[in-house]
């Protein structure tokens, strides 16, 4: 199975897993505007297009693709996976304006693959994507960030 074709049902499957539980979140009777199921449902419905639009680009384009993940490539999204579980629990002592900067520098190093990241720009673009995060969600969006134990 080509790798356009898995991910794309993967991108469906997940919409659908999310779909289900975003019916779930309490909307109080008397809110006047879209609520807190909207972002999720528009999110949802973009994971569903792009999923479809990888199973038709994958069926049209028919050449042969080489393995999808490699051994080193299943070890980088294993260590991937744990940083965000490790950034999860940090989510929980930290709190969310010191889980972020350290979750972020470590993914752009991950993911930075061939192209290394100086520490300067990592760090500069570690502290830029947790203020973006922070202004967006907490202020923009009015969302409570974990404050962590500490």
């Amino acid at each position: 199975m080509k790798k356009d074709r898995l991910v794309g049902i993967g991108a469906i499957l997940a919409a659908i897993f999310f779909f289900y539980h975003t019916g779930s979140i309490k909307v109080p009777d008397n809110i006047v505007d879209p609520g807190p199921r909207l972002l999720p449902y528009l999110a949802e419905a973009l994971m569903v297009i792009c999923g479809i639009g990888m199973i038709v680009e994958s069926e049209i384009k028919n050449k042969e693709e080489k393995a999808y993940l490699t051994k080193d490539g299943w070890k980088r999204m294993g260590i991937a996976f744990g940083v965000l579980i490790a950034y999860a629990i940090a989510l929980t002592y930290i709190g969310f304006l010191w889980a972020t900067p350290f979750m972020a520098f470590v993914l752009i190093n991950m993911l930075s693959g061939e192209k290394k990241v100086s520490l300067t720009e990592n760090i500069i673009l570690s502290i830029v994507i947790t203020a973006g995060l922070y202004l967006m969600f907490a202020k923009g969006f009015g969302v409570m960030l974990p404050q962590g134990k500490f």
